[in-house]
C-alpha cells in the first residue's frame, strides 16, 4: 500500500503503509519497507527531487508520556528509519492517528531537522486542517471548519442522521 506520486517538477510525495501486515501488532516497520523507503529517498535525492513523507501513524511522540497513555501511536526509530530520513534530506512527514494538532521535531546528529506535523480531526470543535505551502519557504498555516451547511448533506445520508444533524446546528447557532 506505499507508493511515489510526483506532486511538481521539484517535490514527490512518499505514502507510506505504517500498518504491519505480519500479525505482531497494529503498526510498525519492517526492515523490508524501511529498505524501500531508503531507496525511493535516495532515488529522489539523485533525481534533485525533495521528499514530502506521509503515513498513518507518528514518527514522533507529540505528548509527554504518550507512549504510557496510548500504545502503538509513535513508530519511533524503527530500523533507523528518522536518521534515513535526515540522510536524504526528507524533512517533513504528515501523520495522524493520535491526531494532536502540534508540529513535533528531531534534530539528527548531522544537525537536519525533521518535523512530523500531526493535524486534529472531525472529532474536535472547532475542526482544524492545515494548508501547507511549499516553495522557497515553508509555510503552515491552521485553518479550521466551523460551520457546516447542512443542506448540502440532505439526501446523502439518512433522514435520522440528516435531522439529528440539523437539530444540532440549530443549537449551536442558538447559543
Amino acid at each position: 500500500a506505499s507508493y511515489v506520486a510526483e506532486l511538481s517538477e521539484d517535490y514527490i510525495l512518499l505514502a507510506i503503509d505504517s500498518t504491519n501486515h505480519s500479525g505482531g501488532g497494529s503498526w510498525g516497520f519492517t526492515a523490508e519497507r524501511v529498505e524501500w523507503i531508503r531507496q525511493q529517498a535516495e532515488k529522489a535525492q539523485k533525481d534533485g527531487k525533495k521528499v514530502i513523507a506521509m503515513f498513518h501513524h507518528n514518527l514522533l511522540s507529540h505528548l509527554v508520556l504518550i507512549e504510557l497513555v496510548s500504545s502503538g501511536g509513535v513508530v519511533g526509530n524503527a530500523f533507523g528509519l528518522r536518521d534515513i530520513f535526515a540522510q536524504y534530506g526528507v524533512k517533513y512527514i504528515f501523520t495522524g492517528h493520535t491526531h494532536e494538532h502540534d508540529i513535533a521535531t528531531y534534530t539528527a546528529p548531522d544537525g537536519q531537522v525533521i518535523y512530523d506535523a500531526v493535524t486534529g480531526s472531525l472529532s474536535s470543535y472547532p475542526c482544524p486542517y492545515r494548508q501547507v505551502t511549499f516553495g522557497d519557504e515553508v509555510k503552515f498555516e491552521t485553518k479550521y471548519v466551523d460551520k457546516i451547511d447542512t443542506s448540502l448533506v440532505k439526501g446523502t445520508i439518512s433522514d435520522e442522521a440528516y435531522e439529528l444533524m440539523k437539530a444540532l446546528r440549530e443549537e449551536f447557532e442558538t447559543e
